[in-house]
This record gives structure tokens, C-alpha cells and sequence, in this order.
């Protein structure tokens, strides 16, 4: 971590992910209020959500179900 840096913080994430972009931008505008975006070290690294996924991906209704299993909650308009 460079001298004049407050804190170094390593982020894990999948680039395809709505939700690790959402958390992304939230991040990063949260460094933008506090004015800290000068001041924190970012590394970002690559982590995998689903490393069982196809290469040639997957429907999103076939996909989302298998995704949401453990909440009852998941209406899919059925």
C-alpha cells in the first residue's frame, strides 16, 4: 500500500453480475461522498458466482430458479 493511502481494500467479484455491479457502484460512489477515492487502494480481483455454468451460458428462467432455491419468496410468474 502506497504511503499517502488511507486503507487498501481488495474486492472479490463477477463481472457478470447485476448484483456485484450494483454493490460496485455503491462502493464507489460511497469514496465519491466521503471524499476518500483519493485515499483508498483498490484491487479488484475475479471470483466466480456460478463456476458450473455452461460457456455457452444459460436461459435466465431456467437459471434464476436454480439461483433462488433456499428462498420460497422467487415468483416467476407461473
Amino acid at each position: 500500500m502506497a504511503q499517502d493511502k488511507l486503507a487498501s481494500v481488495e474486492i472479490y467479484s463477477d463481472l457478470i453480475c447485476p448484483w456485484c455491479y450494483i454493490g460496485k457502484r455503491c462502493f464507489e460512489r460511497g469514496l465519491e461522498i466521503s471524499d476518500l477515492a483519493d485515499r483508498v487502494e483498490i484491487r479488484w480481483k475475479p471470483f466466480e458466482l456460478n463456476p458450473s455454468m455452461p460457456l455457452e451460458g444459460m436461459e435466465s428462467a431456467v437459471k434464476i430458479p436454480s439461483d433462488n432455491r433456499r428462498s420460497p419468496h422467487v415468483n416467476l410468474g407461473r
